[in-house]
């Protein structure tokens, strides 16, 4: 057995020599490599991610691993193990990136080509997929008007969670009524196909229209308080939307010779893009959501959900009691932050190294990446992002309330990190750093006694 080495080598070594051993037939000894003995026994991130490694590629080799298989084999590891096995999960369901959504468009046109119609709604181009549904533009002949069709994927042969999620979209959209959500105008089956009707934006989302790019601080702001507006409202109602990120959030399209709708929107609720467009934005997919009422329990309350770089480390972790307006009111800063510098706060080569920044690091300061940023922004959009959730703002609308005073230049109300939560987080990280720091510090402190007494006896 080699000696532990905590190097990135040592682990891509063992990554290869166990794809070596697996394709020839033969056992790689995991087991030994994760035991407390063993090479990564003081390493539990890297002897996890071995293990996730042998579990894919096993996969890839055409057998049938199974997760309960690795939680029994890996008892030590099994927590950690569910919440990776949980973003696979999602990775497969294609929940974590919108961006593969376009692969499996094209896979469903191919073999099942689009239906002529839904209901009474002819249907006209496919637009979206993931989750459990897809979304098609369809036209109303009633009302003369597009719209947008969802329609769960698999029909009568669905899962039981696949229209459990289904009926938690349409029960939670049913209850809200905000201009800043997207209006739900039906549900209805069609041959045992359950559906959606919805309206039709073709502005786009967040995520496809400024997708690494930064947009102006004041554009960032006023965004970000509409949906703030928006999340809060959801939030009365008894619904947590868990998944808000860039690519669930919807543009509503305007231009300017439009006098009518400009007139009666509030210029600090839209962004103006390159084209002379007023964008108003309206969340949307509430597949995830949790609907809470005065005895309900939030179903599914226990698996990892959403999608990694806009999760709360709460929720990155599933720790009891995680369902709460603040984890929305995270990803509502992690979306700040990416339109203010391009990029969410974490994102890693995996999302299981996303998931790790998450829950153990802090986000690089805006101003860092973006130095001409406005301070006061800057604290407003860490504060969403703090680790403990009683630390960020209590609710959504005061997170918009900040935003607003912001916006107009008067004095908000969070306030940025103090010396003595920075210097406690330093040692917490650094504690041998710190120790050594401390031990030193001692000595200096003692040696200058010692020095004082001397002098003290000469004279």
């Amino acid at each position: 057995m080699p000696n532990p080495d905590p190097s990135s080598r040592r682990f891509a070594q063992a990554c290869a020599d166990l794809d070596k051993a697996l394709r020839a037939g033969e056992r790689f000894p995991t087991e030994e490599w994760v035991s407390e003995s063993g090479p990564f026994g003081g390493d539990a991130d890297s002897a996890v991610e071995l293990i996730f490694t042998e579990f894919v590629t096993r996969e890839t080799l055409g057998q049938a691993p199974t997760a309960d298989e690795y939680y029994s084999r890996f008892p030590a590891y099994a927590d950690r193990l569910r919440r990776l096995f949980g973003v696979d999960e999602l990775l497969r369901d294609g929940i974590e990136d919108s961006a593969r959504a376009a692969p499996k468009q094209k896979s469903v046109e191919k073999s099942a080509g689009i239906p002529e119609h839904i209901g009474k709604y002819e249907l006209r181009e496919l637009i979206g997929a993931g989750g459990a549904g897809v979304v098609y533009r369809g036209w109303d002949p009633t009302l003369r008007r597009d719209v947008a069709v969802k329609v769960l994927k698999s029909g009568e042969s669905s899962s039981e969670s696949e229209r459990e999620r289904f009926r938690r979209e349409a029960e939670a959209v049913a209850r809200l009524n905000h201009r800043n959500v997207v209006h739900l105008y039906e549900v209805g089956d069609h041959d045992g196909r359950p559906f959606l009707v919805m309206e039709y934006l073709p502005g786009g989302t967040l995520r496809t229209r400024f997708g690494g790019q930064s947009v102006s601080p004041f554009e960032a702001a006023a965004m970000v308080k509409t949906l703030a507006r928006a999340a809060h409202h959801a939030h009365a109602k008894g619904i947590i939307h868990r998944d808000l990120k860039p690519a669930n959030v919807l543009l509503e399209e305007t231009r300017l010779d439009d006098r009518t709708s400009i007139m009666n929107r509030e210029t600090v609720e839209s962004i103006l893009d390159n084209r002379s467009v007023v964008l108003t934005p309206k969340i949307t997919d509430f597949g995830l959501a949790a609907l809470l009422g005065p005895d309900d329990v939030p179903s599914a309350i226990g698996n990892l959900m959403g999608t990694a770089s806009y999760m709360a480390p709460e929720q990155a972790e599933g720790r009891p009691g995680w369902v709460s307006p603040a984890v929305d009111v995270y990803a509502l800063g992690a979306i700040l932050y990416e339109l203010l510098v391009g990029r969410p706060p974490f994102l890693g080569e995996s999302p299981i190294d996303t998931l790790r920044s998450v829950v153990t690091e802090d986000p690089v300061p805006p101003r860092k990446l973006q130095p001409k940023l406005p301070r006061n922004l800057e604290t407003i959009c860490l504060r969403c992002l703090r680790k403990d959730p009683a630390k960020r703002y209590p609710s959504a609308a005061a997170l918009a309330d900040d935003l607003h005073q912001y916006l107009d230049g008067r004095p908000i109300e969070a306030r940025p990190v103090g010396l003595i939560e920075r210097t406690t987080k330093w040692v917490k990280k650094n504690p041998l750093v710190a120790t050594a720091v401390c031990f030193g510090a001692a000595c200096v402190l003692g040696l200058a006694v010692v020095g004082a007494g001397t002098v003290a006896k000469w004279w």
